[in-house]
């Protein structure tokens, strides 16, 4: 069950950090023009 759990949270960690790296830039896109 830990394993999997695990499993879970770091594809949940993954996803995040992709969506983070996509948002990321275009919000400073933005802020800056």
């Amino acid at each position: 069950m830990e394993t999997l759990i695990v499993e879970k949270t770091g594809n949940v960690c993954k996803i995040v950090n992709s969506m983070k790296e996509n948002i990321v830039p275009e919000g400073n896109i933005k802020g800056v023009t």
